[in-house]
């Protein structure tokens, strides 16, 4: 492994010396298995620029290298496309390059969260973490539907026999992605077939965990037949098969193109079946007042909400289908349900929104002027207590309470924002003195899965940009 540990080192040192690249990381097999054990190094690239001229340079870089030095006898060949296109490897060792602007990368993480969260957990990257740039955090439950390379992607590529990528044109020095297609051929449909399968029962089982894990061959067939027994039964003979196929680079048989459409079709089901019987949980901010003005409107300040609020048709929805609705007993959260015509329901007082204390009706600017403590606790990344009220771990453990102690299968919480923040910003892993950061919009449902005994968030991707936007400083159209 020394040559191929080399090889890492030199390209990220190459990527580390151009002053255009913001972050280099390499991903992928290279990274635990020897040059005669792959075909591809992949290299992921965000940089300041896009032109032609800084892609042809970095390339230009790479294939400086020499083979000889590492041991190899294969040439070097660049693959400057994005997505599964595969170059012809024989004699040759191809570099992925996908290089990527600041945005461009945003979006990627957005429409494929499956791929940027496997490369958020490489370790030998210069500069700066792809996480650092824009996580995709956690895998929700709506991605296997919504994402590149989720359910509905692989069945399209496998009915059409055509799997599609992404290259740059250039117009006017202007990049420009551009999708296309290439032919699956037998090679191509069997490595596609069993990534198919390996793909997304892993992702599911990082989607559970809630965390971002690499499982070994025995872990992965564990789990799956642990968390999955109906399918593992199905379906790991096919998987053992379209393995051995891919070690030994056999041609697929045409009976497992349709045993793995199969598969995509029991997956599927299985998702929506742990999906529906899972319980769900819609935490809602109260329509606004005229004391959302930028300033602290806590427990102390109790203002009824504005009128012409416009009603999201979702919320309208869920609000009809709720098996329990709780409240905060807060005039704001009651005027709402009095909008959308709900009259069961129950007030709790764990839902109330923070106690400000000293704080209620100052702005952040004047709560830093008037307590520098809180200052110095934001800069030494703490968690931290408004002036004689409460902090975010205080606020998590009540609203926290009244979740584990209510299991009804539809619950519809009406609240504020400092309670969902603590519930969004625990369920996604971020650290509690980032909580304040998260801006939760009006009258918008955000959705909750208990699974498997955790909190999983299951809110679409670009409005979770958005409620991210001042933590992760990209705002997202």
């Amino acid at each position: 492994m020394k040559s191929e540990k080399q090889l890492v080192s030199d390209v990220l040192e190459i990527l580390n010396n151009d002053t255009n690249v913001i972050s280099g990381t390499i991903v992928g097999s290279i990274l635990d298995k020897t040059f005669s054990e792959i075909s591809d190094v992949d290299v992921i690239v965000i940089v300041n620029n896009i032109t032609k001229l800084n892609i042809d340079h970095l390339k230009k870089q790479i294939l400086n290298l020499n083979p000889l030095k590492y041991g190899e006898d294969r040439k070097f060949e660049i693959n400057d496309t994005f997505g599964p296109l595969k170059m012809d490897g024989e004699r040759k060792l191809i570099f992925h390059l996908m290089i990527y602007s600041k945005e461009m990368h945003i979006q990627h993480v957005i429409k494929s969260p499956f791929t940027c969260y496997d490369w958020e957990r490489s370790d030998h990257f210069v500069k700066m973490r792809l996480s650092e740039i824009y996580p995709a955090r956690k895998l929700m439950f709506s991605d296997f539907s919504n994402s590149r390379r989720g359910i509905f992607d692989y069945v399209a590529d496998l009915k059409n026999k055509k799997i599609s990528y992404r290259e740059y044109e250039f117009k006017n020095e202007q990049p420009e992605e551009v999708e296309k297609f290439f032919d699956l051929d037998e090679k191509h449909t069997m490595e596609f077939s069993y990534h198919i399968l390996k793909n997304l029962i892993n992702n599911f089982l990082k989607t559970i965990e809630s965390e971002n894990i690499k499982f070994n061959e025995q872990d992965f067939l564990v789990k799956w037949k642990y968390f999955m027994p109906d399918l593992y039964e199905q379906y790991s003979e096919l998987y053992a098969d379209l393995s051995l196929s891919k070690k030994d680079k056999k041609k697929l048989e045409k009976k497992y193109i349709a045993n793995v459409m199969k598969f995509l079709e029991s997956f599927y089901q299985e998702i929506e079946k742990k999906y529906q019987y899972s319980q769900k949980i819609n935490l809602v901010r109260h329509f606004p007042t005229p004391l959302n003005n930028g300033t602290f409107l806590g427990q102390k300040s109790n203002p009824g909400i504005m009128k012409n609020f416009e009603l999201s048709n979702n919320l309208v929805e869920i609000a009809k289908n709720s098996s329990l609705v709780i409240s905060s007993p807060l005039k704001r959260c009651l005027d709402t349900l009095e909008v959308l015509n709900l009259k069961n329901f129950k007030t709790d007082s764990r839902l109330l929104e923070f106690d400000y204390g000293l704080a209620e009706g100052l702005s952040f600017g004047a709560l830093l002027e008037n307590f520098p403590t809180i200052e110095t606790k934001i800069q030494l990344k703490q968690d931290f207590n408004f002036p004689q009220g409460e902090n975010y771990s205080d606020i998590f453990r009540r609203v926290n309470n009244l979740i584990q102690d209510n299991s009804d299968d539809r619950l519809l919480l009406i609240s504020h924002q400092g309670p969902i923040r603590a519930i969004l910003g625990s369920a996604l892993g971020i650290n509690v003195y980032d909580w304040y950061k998260i801006d939760i919009p009006f009258g918008i449902p955000l959705e909750f899965v208990i699974h498997n005994d955790k909190i999983l968030v299951n809110i679409e991707r670009v409005l979770l940009s958005q409620i991210l936007k001042n933590l992760d400083g990209n705002e997202i159209s």
